[in-house]
């Protein structure tokens, strides 16, 4: 194990924001580009060959600092992935969406925020486009105006076609009427 305390402190900074251990064994999976690869392999080789030890940490630093980010890019397509997935399969649901979105261990401020960010929609958005793309596989295998927007999760047919009317420029019948 590692003697003394400015290493106890590296190898518990190694272990948390690389995901390696003590014994070089990766803790968790970490997503990173050949470019920041490339940069922590020239750091290594930097730390063996450079005489100029005054600028090392200042180098280690900065590639911290990419490593970070790119962790953090990673994790909020994670959550972005997990609350697009939520909303497909809770298509029909009548549930409000910070209830369909509950077992992700965020807040759902900071959900909506990773989205709109991530997608470029909002969460309510991206359901509707959900909704709309569903609604057309539907109609299109011959499904009621009704039947669709009771198999969405809509309450009213009425407010079903207003919202495909609003979002596709013209009414789901026409739709139907196009398949019958």
């Amino acid at each position: 194990n590692m003697p003394g305390q400015s290493d106890q402190w590296c190898s518990h900074m190694c272990r948390n924001m690389f995901g390696v251990t003590e014994d070089r064994g990766l803790v968790r999976e970490i997503d990173l580009s050949l470019e920041l690869l490339n940069a922590c392999h020239e750091y290594l080789t930097l730390l063996k060959t450079s005489e100029d030890v005054e600028q090392l940490p200042f180098k280690g630093l900065e590639l911290i600092v990419r490593i970070l980010g790119c962790q953090r890019q990673t994790q909020t397509n994670h959550r972005v992935d997990q609350v697009k997935k939520l909303i497909r399969d809770n298509i029909a649901s009548h549930k409000k969406i910070p209830e369909i979105l509950k077992p992700i261990p965020l807040s759902y401020s900071s959900l909506r925020k990773r989205f709109l960010q991530s997608a470029g929609c909002g969460i309510g958005q991206f359901q509707i486009q959900c909704r709309m793309e569903q609604a057309m596989h539907y109609l299109q295998q011959g499904m009621s105006v009704k039947e669709v927007s009771s198999a969405l999760g809509y309450k009213d047919p009425f407010f079903f076609s207003k919202q495909f009317h609003q979002q596709l420029g013209y009414a789901p019948s026409v739709i139907s009427r196009r398949q019958g």
